[in-house]
């Protein structure tokens, strides 16, 4: 009996060490680190204002995740050299629970060599893609590309304003009131849609104010040659500068379209009589 009490736990000893020392260990990530994304500024792309809040992240052609910014990117070590491949994220429409990477932005690329532990910072500095055609690109400095009145009232629209400016030293400015509550206004210029659009379309607009403000186009066909105006989003008053990046693909992708506007519609808010509404950086990009 005593010779089986040690019998036990000697086949325990036996059974354990046959197991592999590593066969239930973690792998060891390197980490990348991102953060401070920028827009390269060009002349014909307008000015780099963005918000960018998220990075999609790619090894070798996987997804490794969604991360918000700043961001400390686990990827599984290999000691080996990968394709790291970082794409812009933004709320699309401005909603929080549509993240989406933004199709005009330029991946980010960079060869890094995984090591276990090692941290290794990315720059990322993104950059409108070749292939992207503007409509529109409005920064109020000098001339109002929106004159065109929606709502055929005769009243004040928008006017170009040095009280302040998301960026450079103008922006576009309404003044809301009891007369004058409501301003729809639309880009002067008609663009005809010379041919199918190929991809992605989207508008891009710097805001800030006491107004809500509806972005859209006007689309004419040759069932309605007066025009149908169609609101994509309304947004809320804001203290501070935001950016939206408004998603109008379906609208464009419209098989019997011949041409379209922007359009913008500004409303006091409900209890409010009055408000001011500055807009800058607009934008109408497209593949």
């Amino acid at each position: 009996m005593n010779r089986l009490k040690y019998f036990f736990p000697a086949l325990l000893v036996i059974f354990f060490s046959g197991c592999g020392l590593n066969d239930n260990v973690a792998p060891v990530p390197t980490y990348l680190i991102i953060k401070d994304p920028k827009v390269l500024k060009v002349n014909s792309t307008g000015e780099d204002t963005h918000k960018i809040t998220d990075v999609w992240v790619y090894s070798d052609g996987q997804l490794q995740g969604i991360f918000p910014l700043p961001a400390k990117v686990p990827v599984i070590s290999t000691g080996e050299e990968s394709e790291i491949l970082i794409l812009a994220g933004i709320r699309k429409n401005g909603i929080l629970d549509e993240p989406a990477f933004y199709p005009f932005y330029k991946a980010i690329t960079a060869n890094v060599k995984l090591e276990p532990l090692k941290e290794i910072n990315i720059p990322i500095t993104f950059q409108y893609s070749e292939n992207c055609k503007f409509d529109v690109i409005a920064d109020f400095e000098q001339v109002n590309l929106f004159e065109f009145d929606l709502d055929l009232d005769g009243k004040a629209g928008l006017n170009l304003s040095a009280e302040d400016a998301s960026s450079g030293l103008k922006s576009g400015k309404i003044k809301l009131e009891n007369a004058n509550s409501v301003v729809e206004i639309g880009s002067t210029q008609l663009f005809e849609k010379l041919s199918i659009i190929s991809g992605n379309a989207y508008i891009e607009m710097d805001y800030k104010g006491q107004a809500e403000v509806g972005i859209g186009l006007v689309t004419y066909d040759d069932l309605n040659v007066a025009g149908m105006l169609q609101y994509k989003v309304v947004v809320v008053p804001r203290d501070k500068w935001n950016k939206i990046y408004v998603d109008i693909t379906d609208i464009l992708s419209a098989p019997r379209l011949r041409s379209y506007r922007l359009a913008f519609g500004f409303t006091v808010p409900a209890g409010k009589e009055t408000g001011e509404i500055y807009v800058d950086n607009i934008k109408l990009v497209r593949f």
